[in-house]
């Protein structure tokens, strides 16, 4: 006859047979994923210095780049001030010859008409005769 007890190692040796046979594959698949991440860790510990190096240089030359780029505004800068401060004086330059040499230039044409009209009044064809 069964006695409870044994009722209960048959339960128990079935569960732990169902349990060996459900981790066994469990367990298979574990180290396979364990051993493909310590490749990848590898993988990744051979890749990132090189990697690390690479970004570093990239980072360097976009600061250089950046500081050149700068240096050129600046120099830009000037020249613009500069030039800036050319069309000042030239205008300023223009404006004073324009305001004295129209005084002069007014009195020559002045002067001309005169000696013109001078010499015609002399110089014309006598009507009176």
């Amino acid at each position: 006859m069964i006695t409870p007890i044994d009722i209960f190692i048959l339960i128990s040796a079935v569960s732990l047979g169902g349990i060996a046979v459900l981790l066994i594959p469990l367990l298979v698949q574990l180290r396979q994923t364990l051993k493909q991440a310590d490749t990848l860790m590898e993988s990744m510990a051979r890749e990132i210095g090189p990697l690390s190096a690479a970004l570093t240089s990239a980072a360097n030359e976009f600061k250089e780049l950046s500081a050149t780029a700068a240096d050129k505004l600046d120099q830009t800068d000037e020249f613009l001030n500069s030039l800036e401060k050319s069309g000042d004086i030239i205008l300023h330059t223009s404006k004073m010859l324009r305001e004295s040499t129209a005084p002069i230039i007014t009195e020559v044409g002045a002067l001309s008409a005169g000696i013109r009209a001078f010499t015609y009044f002399f110089t014309r064809p006598n009507r009176s005769r």
